[in-house]
């Protein structure tokens, strides 16, 4: 698979809100095992505006978390 370019180049400075979002997953180890948290952040306001934790790292935790950040977003209608 083909590296994705780097479209930031390492900035990671915003002037206005939902501009640029960026993502994360990180594991989490749990009395239950390992649990992975999925993260979306609004690089203007570094605030995580959606997340999403699961038992398996599938593609369900990614939309889940882009999805809370969606809807969480304001109406700009």
């Amino acid at each position: 698979m083909p590296i994705a370019p780097n479209l930031l180049s390492r900035n990671f400075t915003e002037d206005a809100p939902n501009q640029v979002w960026v993502g994360d997953i990180i594991f989490i180890w749990t009395y239950r095992g390992c649990s992975y948290l999925g993260t979306v952040i609004d690089l203007f306001s570094r605030r995580i505006e959606g997340w999403a934790l699961e038992d398996d790292m599938r593609s369900e935790l990614v939309e889940k978390a882009l999805n809370m950040a969606i809807y969480a977003r304001p109406s700009t209608k």
